[in-house]
């Protein structure tokens, strides 16, 4: 299509790499820190595999089942924050204003928080339900699914911290200085490591998907600090006030989702279709008492989240308003 285009207008494009332009140079320079941050994470899951080897053979299966359901809400919810926010962070970090970067830092991390805050609740306290409903059949029996649910329930413990690593990153990213969460990466893996050595016999898989919860939690509380150092305060207090309300929520979003679990449990024998029924129910369910208690406390992170959401796909010019 382009061809005929240019064949029209009787020009023609044609690719040019320019190598010596000392903005590509910087791009191209920018991008490898990044690239291998993100690479990282396989070196981390590959150490996950090789400890789960002396676990039993269905070990690293059981891990990579539970860490594709483990990602659900990231690719979801956390993803599209880090997207919609990072255009501000860049211009804010490119006009020095320290100020408003700050802000849309803590803005960025208090929303990770309230959309992390469900599936960790549901995660934790039903994980069973939902790799009943998404794996068993076939050869996936119970206890795969018991195996599975454990390992879900320890991934979840790190799923707030994940998510609002990605905030942070592109924190760093926007600043131009992405060597910084590269060489926390990198030491990550020796915690990672060491806790996957330490927690594997004790805890089987739960303890390899632990030691993987820990090392997220281990990356936040250093690339929180690194970038406080950077730019200031980020409004500690304000994120704090807004996971306690959240997490308020989460634990009546718990509390109703297993009560609807406990009274409607009778329909997952029923087969696939009464399992998704059920399950289907209890995310209503529990959902619908997490944003009426989030409206009712006045948490400011529904609204935003709300039109952070409305404005994917699309650029951010700024912080929405609040």
């Amino acid at each position: 299509m382009l061809a005929g285009t240019q064949r029209y207008h009787g020009r023609w494009l044609w690719p040019r790499f320019g190598l010596g332009d000392p903005l590509l140079r910087r791009v191209l320079l920018l991008m490898v820190p990044i690239t291998i941050t993100l690479g990282i994470l396989n070196f981390n899951s590959l150490i996950a595999t090789w400890f789960a080897q002396f676990v039993s053979d269905r070990a690293a299966a059981e891990i990579g089942y539970a860490f594709r359901l483990y990602q659900l809400p990231q690719g979801i919810f956390a993803v599209t924050i880090g997207t919609v926010l990072f255009p501000s962070l860049s211009r804010f970090a490119a006009q020095r204003d320290r100020a408003r970067f700050r802000e849309t830092v803590s803005l960025g991390v208090r929303q990770m928080v309230f959309v992390s805050l469900p599936f960790v609740a549901w995660f934790a306290v039903m994980p069973a339900a939902f790799v009943e409903l998404v794996y068993q059949r076939g050869n996936f029996g119970p206890s795969a699914t018991t195996e599975v649910a454990g390992a879900l329930a320890f991934f979840s413990i790190g799923l707030v911290f994940a998510n609002a690593n990605i905030m942070l990153n592109r924190s760093f990213q926007s600043m131009q200085k992405p060597w910084l969460p590269l060489y926390v990466a990198v030491g990550n893996l020796v915690v990672n490591f060491v806790l996957c050595w330490l927690l594997y016999r004790p805890l089987g898989v739960r303890g390899i998907t632990l030691s993987m919860a820990t090392v997220s939690a281990v990356n936040f509380a250093a690339l929180f600090a690194l970038l406080r150092r950077d730019v200031g305060r980020i409004d500690g207090r304000a994120i704090t006030a807004a996971a306690a309300g959240a997490l308020g929520c989460a634990a009546a979003l718990a509390l109703t989702s297993y009560g609807t679990w406990r009274a409607l449990h009778g329909l997952a024998g029923r087969g696939f279709w009464g399992l998704l029924a059920t399950v289907t129910a209890v995310v209503l369910a529990g959902a619908a008492v997490y944003l009426g208690l989030a409206k009712l406390l006045g948490l400011e992170e529904l609204a935003v989240v709300r039109q952070v959401l409305r404005r994917r796909g699309r650029s951010a010019g700024g912080p929405p308003d609040v």
